[in-house]
């Protein structure tokens, strides 16, 4: 199983990279391989949907394009704008809808959040299952919505509350059998 996670923020020290990184982290001590991208790598300009061929994608989407079409399943960490997710974000998202088939139809995807609020993100998540569903994403039910991130990892970018620590991982494990087994199924045609 290969997994790819990112946060995405374009912010310099953003809590959803560091989450993100923290997440990777647990899936990697699983012995799951795993892909942490930078958003800064991937962040595609204003979508254009002049852009027909998928050789006209910008090479932002189409690095990102690379790594989706390699990974079983992705975790992604978005930050919340206006209870809502970032704007760059949804133009990676739109960029993707302009392939056939789309990229991420039937792929596993866990959803995360960080953010100063209380609430730690989760309407911006509520928001954000949409177009991914929409674009045959297999959205998993369950979230992880970090609130008070100013202060929640510690200098080694772990946190440092141990309930949310065992929220995350029992998260990812659940995660990562759904993902094993949607492959099983796939590969048996079932």
């Amino acid at each position: 199983m290969r997994y790819l996670a990112f946060g995405a923020s374009q912010r310099e020290g953003s809590h959803n990279a560091a989450l993100a990184r923290y997440a990777t982290e647990i899936v990697r001590k699983a012995r799951m391989d795993t892909d942490l991208l930078d958003f800064h790598a991937i962040c595609p300009p204003i979508y254009d949907d002049n852009a027909y061929l998928e050789s006209e994608l910008p090479e932002p989407v189409l690095l990102f394009l690379e790594h989706v079409r390699r990974a079983d399943a992705l975790i992604i960490a978005s930050p919340e704008y206006n209870w809502s997710y970032s704007g760059a974000l949804k133009t990676l998202i739109d960029w993707l809808s302009l392939l056939r088939p789309y990229p991420l139809q039937g792929k596993p995807v866990l959803l995360l959040s960080a953010s100063p609020s209380r609430r730690g993100g989760l309407m911006g998540l509520a928001q954000l299952k949409l177009p991914l569903s929409a674009l045959g994403a297999h959205v998993y039910p369950q979230m992880f919505a970090l609130g008070h991130a100013y202060d929640a990892f510690d200098r080694d970018g772990i946190l440092r509350d141990n309930d949310l620590r065992a929220e995350l991982q029992q998260l990812l494990f659940g995660f990562m059998e759904m993902t094993e087994a949607f492959a099983s199924r796939y590969r048996t045609g079932g």
